[in-house]
């Protein structure tokens, strides 16, 4: 079986800040920017591609079949350093582990800014683990 990873909704399906000074990148002014990007919709495609590139298939997983789609939430903070990494929804599988693991992995990235400040934002990316 060949592997397969769908990274979706990288830029609009977030959810809500949960704290007052976090934001969602629909209420900044520019959304953290990948390294060498200028724009919010190249650097969702440089994540994804980073996401894809970086995830390893579980063993275990992989030979019994295991599928699953994992919400993953975290904060690009002030400084652009990634972090908050948690889980916020999925079936309960080993999968969350890895893709936990790979969010924890992303590179500094250009802050967010509104109203001329740097700012966190929040996201919730759904990460899907699918054999073919």
């Amino acid at each position: 079986m060949r592997k397969s990873l769908f990274i979706l909704s990288l830029a609009f399906g977030i959810s809500a800040a949960a704290q007052a000074q976090t934001y969602t990148p629909d209420q900044v002014d520019l959304a953290p920017l990948w390294e060498g990007c200028a724009t919010a919709e190249c650097s969702n495609q440089k994540m994804a591609d980073f996401i894809t590139a970086t995830m390893f298939y579980p063993p275990y997983a992989k030979e019994n079949g295991i599928q699953d789609k994992v919400y993953v939430k975290f904060t690009v903070f002030e400084t652009g350093r990634v972090g908050n990494v948690s889980i916020q929804q999925s079936n309960g599988t080993m999968l969350d582990r890895e893709a936990g693991r790979v969010i924890n992995m992303i590179p500094q990235m250009a802050p967010a800014v509104k109203n001329g400040q740097n700012v966190a934002v929040q996201y919730v990316v759904p990460v899907w683990f699918k054999l073919d």
